[in-house]
């Protein structure tokens, strides 16, 4: 049955196609094959997608109060770097490199406000065709998987002890690397492979391509942890609390499963997993702003930096190649699976 809200209407699950349902929800869906602009416009409607729109872009917009915040605050320190005399001084405030330290950080930052943006995106928009339903849904993927690489670098060079550093001798990076280019392909597969209802194996290759790399991300916070050189920072623990709670929500389908139809459009599972993936994202950003403050400049950490043998380093010119190596190959495994669903698409309209 449709129901008017405003000059926009919403669909009960059954008027809609199986792509665009959800499980345990029955109403608040949008039509499909609508204008571009219309689905736009529902960013402003009641509708069972509206509240994670938001739930992203709200972190979008704080996230990128913070990152201009930071950028200023570094151009202030630079230039008090600068007017010293002592032109052998590095960096103050990252202990990393003469020119432009922050650059890791910086595309970090960038990874975090394109997922952001991204998955909202998605939600908004994925209604207005089947086509358009799965390539936001690719990009979406991609993104994650650019700002979980981002994770573990940034986690490397300003996070982990002189000891973990010099022992992984940028191996570390490389194994992330790796593991973050199996996240678009698989995610992309799954999404192409299974259809509504979805069986637990689409959460599985999900889940299990992130949290693999989610769990080699946080090894060199564990290890600090371990090793009971966290110091003050606990805005560690609140990332790690936060994420593990973001999995319970997304992976139980708690508490839509159990309120069927009551949690349309607040209160759903994953609404709940938005909130608490932009608080793992905040927290793990003060997080590492902290560390590049107060751990990676300090003068025990470097004097055991350079007893190792191995100086921490940002190493820009490795990531900054294998995150392009990233986008290309997340943009051919897009076209690719794009292709694929378009043929499928056409083949069901003739049948």
């Amino acid at each position: 049955m449709k129901r008017a809200e405003g000059s926009f209407e919403t669909l009960s699950r059954h008027e809609v196609p199986k792509e665009f349902r959800e499980e345990h929800v029955l109403m608040g869906f949008r039509p499909v094959n609508r204008p571009l602009t219309y689905y736009l416009c529902t960013m402003f409607t009641m509708h069972n997608e509206v509240v994670n729109v938001w739930t992203h872009i709200i972190p979008f917009g704080l996230m990128l109060r913070v990152f201009l915040m930071i950028v200023k605050e570094d151009q202030e320190l630079t230039k008090q770097n600068l007017s010293k005399d002592d032109q052998d001084s590095t960096s103050v405030g990252t202990g990393t490199t003469t020119e432009s330290p922050n650059r890791t950080f910086y595309l970090f930052m960038c990874t975090v406000l394109a997922y952001l943006l991204v998955s909202a995106l998605a939600h908004l928009m994925h209604s207005a065709s089947k086509s358009v339903h799965y390539l936001a849904f690719y990009c979406d993927f991609a993104t994650i998987a650019f700002y979980s690489f981002l994770s573990a670098v940034a986690f490397y060079v300003y996070s982990a002890t002189p000891a973990f550093f010099a022992r992984f001798n940028w191996c570390y990076v490389y194994v992330a690397w790796t593991l973050a280019l199996s996240i678009p392909y698989a995610c992309c597969f799954a999404k192409f492979k299974f259809t509504r209802p979805y069986p637990p194996e689409k959460k599985l290759y999900i889940l299990g391509t992130i949290g693999t790399l989610y769990l080699w991300n946080i090894y060199p916070v564990v290890d600090r942890i371990a090793n009971g050189d966290l110091q003050d920072n606990t805005y560690h623990y609140l990332h790690l609390a936060a994420f593990l709670s973001a999995v319970f929500f997304y992976s139980s389908g708690w508490p839509q499963k159990s309120f069927p139809g009551l949690c349309d459009h607040f209160f759903h599972g994953h609404q709940i997993f938005h909130v608490l993936i932009a608080i793992t994202t905040y927290y793990q950003v003060l997080a590492i702003r902290y560390d590049m403050k107060n751990y990676v400049n300090d003068d025990s950490n470097s004097d055991k930096a350079k007893g190792s043998g191995n100086q921490r380093t940002d190493c820009w010119s490795e990531v900054s190649s294998l995150f392009a190596i990233h986008a290309l190959f997340s943009l051919l495994v897009i076209r690719h699976f794009y292709k694929k669903i378009q043929k499928v698409l056409a083949e069901q309209k003739m049948q």
